[in-house]
């Protein structure tokens, strides 16, 4: 009989202490897994470029707008670095009396850090250019960026570039020329 109540009195105890510690229990939630930005991109830009035409020394001020569309590849790797290949091309007004920067484009790597959906670059490549008298300009670009990812599949970007496309003989021009510009630009992509 005193075994029986002692088995009774047992299992009185864990009855009521169950739900207490039932309640005490904590319950773990799964974290959303962090942006992940490897993959194929695709996009559009627009911006204003700003810089210089200089034939013998002798320097002119070019500016205007331009826009165009742009191709990549991300990979992020060591969880929070990202590496890229991007190119990119635009049709441009920029241009100063009788020379005109017809289109320009650029084929540059992208190092940057990522904060989840946010990520912050450098980059640099090979410039190139169109003017209304020649398509041989090329030479160096680099610049800064920053990316935003507002959705699963589309992202939104700052960048800023400069270039440096070197001298080349234009007809017309008794010295060679030389390209050096400014561009900021806002594109958006589409990551497939």
């Amino acid at each position: 009989m005193k075994k029986l109540a002692l088995i009774g009195a047992v299992v009185a105890a864990f009855s009521f202490t169950a739900p207490a510690q039932a309640a005490d229990q904590q319950i773990y939630y799964k974290a959303s897994p962090a942006y992940n930005w490897t993959g194929f991109y695709a996009g559009a830009h627009i911006g204003y470029g700003f810089g210089d035409a200089i034939a013998g020394g002798v320097g002119a001020e070019i500016d205007g707008f331009f826009g165009g569309g742009q191709l990549g590849y991300n990979w992020q790797f060591n969880r929070n670095w990202v590496f890229g290949i991007e190119t990119d091309l635009s049709a441009s007004d920029m241009g100063v009396g009788v020379l005109n920067v017809d289109w320009f484009g650029s084929t540059r790597v992208r190092l940057g850090y990522a904060m989840d959906r946010t990520l912050f670059y450098g980059t640099v490549g090979i410039g190139y250019a169109g003017t209304n008298f020649s398509s041989g300009h090329l030479g160096g670009v680099y610049g800064l960026g920053v990316e935003w990812a507002f959705s699963r599949n589309w992202t939104a970007k700052v960048e800023y570039l400069y270039y440096d496309l070197g001298d080349e003989v234009l007809p017309l021009f008794v010295a060679p020329v030389s390209l050096e510009f400014s561009t900021v630009k806002l594109g958006v992509n589409y990551r497939f």
